[in-house]
């Protein structure tokens, strides 16, 4: 990812801690936010192009008390802190944890995913859709009787013989 193109900061009261992204006049979309206990970092689009910028609190905030404040100059994420208490500074400095951003990556394969299967669902609604009666025919029972596993339009196969589940498991 290339380097965090916008000004930001982070501050907190004896209530909250929070984080700020002014947007310095360029157009802005705030795509998501995560925290844990210690961290938040947020994904947004600067003038088309994706960005990820994260924080480490000094101490621990309550995730679910995310409030999100999209202004038209600044992006103002707050959080309570567990204990109400003054910091000696909002962030952390030295230790670092593992980055947050990198739960976005099996998120973007698990949509991925859902869009292949929902891509390959509409392709065999076109095959059957589209198949002869005896086609149609083998397609079920090569379904039925594999348990999903094994596909066949072909009756002269199929028609006479018990189609056995495939296992394609590659672990």
């Amino acid at each position: 990812m290339t380097d965090f193109p916008l000004r930001n900061d982070s501050f907190q009261t004896i209530k909250s801690a929070a984080v700020t992204v002014y947007k310095g006049g360029k157009n802005v979309e705030l795509v998501d936010v995560i925290a844990n206990e210690k961290q938040v970092a947020v994904k947004l689009t600067v003038d088309g192009q994706e960005y990820v910028k994260s924080w480490e609190f000094f101490k621990e905030i309550k995730p679910d008390s995310k409030k999100i404040d999209n202004g038209s100059k600044k992006i103002e994420i707050s959080f309570e802190k567990q204990v109400t208490e003054n910091w000696p500074q909002a962030e952390a400095k030295g230790e670092t944890l593992k980055p947050l951003y990198q739960k976005w990556q099996k998120v973007d394969v698990e949509e991925e995913e859902e869009k292949h299967e929902k891509d390959f669902g509409e392709f065999l609604q076109g095959i059957y859709a589209n198949a002869t009666d005896e086609q149609k025919r083998a397609i079920m029972k090569s379904y039925y009787e594999s348990h999903g596993t094994v596909l066949s339009c072909d009756w002269n196969d199929v028609g006479s013989r018990t189609v056995e589940p495939v296992n394609n498991d590659k672990k």
